[in-house]
């Protein structure tokens, strides 16, 4: 229905990994709320799974489907409060202001991070897409944290996060993935020294958490 009735982006998915993510999403709600109704906790995968990559008019048509999909059913929402208000201090430390949409996107940013292994910003130049990772990353080392104090920060367990960034228009196609060399040799990437990086970091154990690899630049890189 989705393909269908919304309009047509490149970056919109409805196939089976779609199919995959949403069970994926379900399966993290039930562990959490074990005890919720399962209507509920589908509608709530459907929507964090496929909201935050829908264009503002498109939401309004998905709303409809899932509303028609699911009569009666109410969707409460998910309480991320420990994240949220680690979020709006971490963007006001960043001397930037507290915008509801701003922080839902942010908050959209972490949970399709909890149900993919990669992912895309999508925007216009100054739209926030760096800010916003960067808000994140602050606010789950702050809770993370706070839980390892032996604070309460909610059901969830949170980590510390590492960036590993690189800017994909700043050297060659063959600098950023590698390539043989005249002798036909191969030469290792900024890319594959960045995951090996993170790898090695999280594994001894120096550096523990969540580690981003990050391509900070233009989405034609």
């Amino acid at each position: 229905l989705s393909s269908e009735q919304l309009s047509s982006q490149d970056h919109y998915d409805f196939g089976m990994r779609a199919v995959n993510t949403v069970i994926s999403a379900a399966g993290l709600n039930k562990r959490e709320n074990p005890n919720e109704h399962e209507d509920i906790l589908l509608l709530r995968a459907l929507r964090d799974s496929n909201l935050p990559k829908f264009l503002h008019d498109d939401i309004v048509l998905f709303e409809g489907i899932i509303t028609d999909l699911f009569p009666g059913v109410t969707c409460p929402p998910l309480d991320l409060g420990a994240v949220q208000t680690a979020l709006e201090v971490a963007i006001r430390a960043e001397h930037l202001q507290v915008v509801p949409a701003f922080v839902s996107k942010c908050l959209q940013l972490y949970d399709v991070t909890t149900l993919r292994h990669g992912l895309m910003l999508v925007g216009p130049t100054g739209s926030g897409k760096t800010r916003a990772y960067r808000a994140l990353q602050t606010a789950l080392s702050a809770v993370a944290a706070k839980q390892a104090k032996g604070l309460d920060t909610g059901g969830r367990t949170y980590k510390k996060v590492y960036t590993h960034i690189s800017n994909p228009k700043a050297v060659t196609m063959d600098q950023l993935y590698g390539a043989y060399d005249e002798n036909g040799e191969w030469k290792d990437g900024v890319l594959a020294i960045l995951f090996r990086r993170a790898a090695k970091y999280g594994d001894e154990g120096n550096l523990a958490g969540l580690h981003w690899v990050l391509f900070d630049g233009p989405v034609d890189a």
